[in-house]
């Protein structure tokens, strides 16, 4: 297709937010196989947009998109594949709406970030759907994002002495487990069925993603760890977590 100055190509991924530019246009917000990337939409949030649907968040959608010389992305047209809402259910939406506030905000946009998180989002998104509980899928893509980030925690043996035994609580600030002979006053001390949950979220593969639930009263203060960890590595907090917590 000859557009001149502009290439055209198809992408899928999964709208995580739009954020308005004027009246009816606005920037698009998504994560596919090749990582986070954007795009703009122009007369998109008209109630009359045929594209409206496909660019909900949290849809899942084939984009037509077009590249200018400067490097902009535009919309041309767009089909939705799947919605992953899951209408009238108040744990799975606020989970997922924190996945999206997290995701939009942390990776850059202009390169592959997002590329290894994608496929747990994903996978996450589709078993929320399927009824899998929504805070045990939503923490375990928020320590997949921070491992991309570099901000994983050492799990598997004590971050100060190396030992495997003992293993007592976190340290946030040298990242990882701590066994009982290295805990300062600094560290969270935690009940070693949390310190499993940790474990867990943080070395479950993919297809693990939804063998195993927990109880949203036991992962509601590891989100707030993890929330804390990710805020004292890049100053940014999901407002989303609030929400989180009054559930």
């Amino acid at each position: 297709m000859d557009m001149g100055n502009l290439d055209t190509f198809r992408i899928k991924g999964i709208v995580l937010r739009r954020t308005a530019v004027k009246d009816a246009d606005a920037m698009v917000s998504c994560i596919g196989e090749d990582g986070c990337f954007s795009f703009y939409g122009r007369g998109v949030k008209k109630l009359t947009s045929k594209n409206g649907a496909a660019l909900s968040e949290l849809s899942y959608s084939d984009f037509l998109l077009i590249k200018s010389k400067n490097g902009v992305y535009a919309l041309k047209e767009a089909a939705p594949i799947e919605s992953y809402i899951k209408e009238g259910d108040l744990s799975a939406i606020a989970v997922e709406n924190f996945l999206c506030e997290l995701i939009s905000h942390i990776f850059n946009e202009d390169e592959t970030e997002g590329k290894f998180l994608y496929p747990y989002l994903k996978k996450a998104l589709e078993a929320i759907k399927e009824g899998f509980e929504p805070f045990t899928a939503g923490i375990i893509c928020f320590a997949k994002a921070l491992i991309e980030l570099g901000l994983g925690l050492e799990v598997d043996s004590c971050v100060r002495c190396k030992g495997k035994k003992g293993i007592v609580g976190l340290s946030l600030f040298d990242g990882g487990f701590v066994c009982a002979d290295c805990l300062v006053e600094e560290d969270v001390k935690l009940d070693p069925y949390l310190l499993k949950i940790i474990r867990y979220v943080f070395r479950c593969g993919l297809d693990d993603l939804s063998r195993v639930s927990f109880k949203k009263e036991d992962l509601l203060p590891l989100y707030d760890l993890l929330a804390t960890h990710l805020e004292n590595a890049t100053n940014f907090k999901p407002r989303s977590l609030e929400l989180l917590r009054q559930l």
